[in-house]
């Protein structure tokens, strides 16, 4: 009975021994898929460090649209009608690779404060930026019209640069918060995850060694039993 027993410890020790096995291997892969290249949290942090590098000059940050808007002023001013057609193409220009990246983090961000606040703060601004220079700097510009130009540009397009400059500094800022916290998560994911891991293998390292010890000390008994056996065999014990 006292054998048996010993035989059921020995057979939990091995299959519960197996199981935890497992378990260390699938920690280990989840560790690794969790925290890898191109894994989850590795994909959240490059995606902020990518819209951080759009959100700077260009494409979702006007300033190069502002700076042109200055140039098509001093064109107007020498009458240059050639240089103005050309300046409103390069806002035409910077318009359409703005709303362009607006559209794509829009479909690429899930719903959330960086999308709904943020990027929402950055985008109308600069939205209506073109709009007033479309409806009354541009028309002005190519009549000749320097004098509303500036009014238009320092009264009307101005502000709402100034506007979208402030709420892209909150995004930049924002998305820096972000990138850190996330960067110390996964460190900290990491950490915990290898202190598990250093846990289930000094266990099963020590289960092992246990069962290890277990069947030697079983085999040296087995052993002497049979030496004994031998011994009052050659005595003539036949018993």
């Amino acid at each position: 009975m006292a054998h048996r027993d010993k035989i059921k410890t020995i057979n939990w020790l091995l299959y519960g021994s197996v199981g935890i096995v497992i378990l260390f291997m699938l920690m280990t892969i989840a560790t690794l898929n969790t925290v890898k290249v191109n894994g989850p949290l590795y994909h959240q942090i490059a995606q902020s460090k990518d819209l951080t590098a759009d959100i700077l000059p260009p494409p979702l940050y006007i300033v190069d649209s502002r700076q042109r808007i200055l140039e098509l002023h001093l064109a107007v001013l020498g009458q240059d009608k050639k240089q103005v057609q050309d300046y409103a193409a390069f806002i035409q220009e910077g318009k359409e690779a703005f709303e362009k990246k607006y559209a794509e983090w829009r479909r690429q961000l899930p719903s959330g404060e960086l999308r709904d606040k943020y990027l929402v703060a950055v985008y109308e601004p600069a939205h209506e930026w073109f709009r007033v220079f479309e409806a009354e700097a541009l028309p002005a510009a190519l009549r000749g019209d320097a004098e509303t130009v500036y009014r238009v540009r320092t009264e009307k397009l101005a502000p709402l640069f100034n506007k979208h400059r402030e709420a892209v500094l909150q995004m930049a800022r924002y998305l820096d918060t972000q990138t850190r916290e996330r960067e110390t998560q996964t460190n900290a994911l990491i950490r915990t995850r290898l202190l598990l891991l250093g846990l289930l293998g000094l266990f099963v390292l020590g289960v092992l060694a246990y069962m290890a010890f277990g069947v030697m000390r079983g085999l040296m008994s087995n052993v002497k039993q049979l030496q004994n056996a031998i011994s009052k065999l050659a005595e003539g014990n036949l018993g």
